[in-house]
């Protein structure tokens, strides 16, 4: 048994020498606050700057390539999905007519059918050529937050990776709910309920007292292998409202 245990820890050790197995490293993002979690990842190719538009669920969603201007309509129900809105993204073409905009794998969307007509942040995003941009989820209306290893990390593919835990705060109220997806299959889930409750003392009598887990602050264990041919996504959602917080993987 002992030799057998030997065994096992040199080959788990040479694997981690030669990158076969890793913990999250690189340029992949790992911890997202509220606001600031990729729904979509774009590279500009173009020899132009882009500015990219979100006003949310109406006609006025703008995606400009030097001085070309495509308008995304996100009232109907044309644009109104993850894939939609990648697709509409990428066909915005440039001053030389072309269509520069690669979008990266969405590894920030459980289902490529997610709403984002008003479930993106509003705001506008400036991408320099050759540079990468992203399209936030808004924490308020979606009450998630995410963090996500991509196939391909901003472009550039990678090695397998353990990803051994899920940690931060998600700030909100209801329970919190822990998922983890592996090409958009669910791998792991848990459930932490709020309120609790527990004995409070107050003066002679001891009753149940409330207690909002309101940060919703975890560290769970995951230790999830994700091969490089695979899409990580964990969402730590909120049942009634998101607020402020972030949540990392490692």
């Amino acid at each position: 048994m002992k030799t057998s245990r030997t065994w096992l820890a040199t080959v788990l050790m040479g694997l981690f020498a030669v990158g076969v197995i890793a913990g999250p490293k690189g340029d992949t993002q790992l911890y997202h606050t509220s606001d600031a979690s990729p729904a979509l990842r774009i590279n500009n190719t173009s020899k132009y700057k882009c500015v990219i538009t979100i006003t949310g669920d109406d006609a006025t969603n703008t995606v400009v390539i030097g001085s070309t201007t495509t308008t995304i309509d996100m009232s109907g129900t044309d644009v109104d999905t993850i894939a939609e809105l990648a697709s509409a993204i990428a066909a915005a073409t440039d001053d030389d007519g072309n269509t520069p905009l690669v979008v990266d794998s969405y590894s920030g969307a459980v289902l490529t059918s997610e709403s984002v007509d008003a479930e993106l942040m509003v705001e506008a995003v400036t991408i320099e050529r050759a540079q990468w941009g992203s399209i936030n989820w808004d924490t308020s209306d979606t009450k998630h937050y995410r963090a996500a290893v991509a196939k391909k990390t901003y472009g550039a593919s990678r090695g397998s990776v353990l990803v051994k835990s899920v940690y931060g705060s998600a700030g909100g109220t209801g329970d919190v709910t822990v998922t983890a997806y592996i090409n958009r299959v669910e791998v792991y889930r848990k459930v932490i309920e709020s309120p609790v409750y527990a004995w409070s003392a107050a003066g002679t009598t001891e009753t149940w007292a409330e207690d909002d887990v309101s940060m919703g602050v975890i560290d769970i264990p995951l230790n999830l292998v994700v091969s490089p041919s695979d899409n990580l996504t964990v969402s730590v959602d909120r049942e009634t409202t998101g607020t402020t917080g972030g949540i990392g993987i490692r």
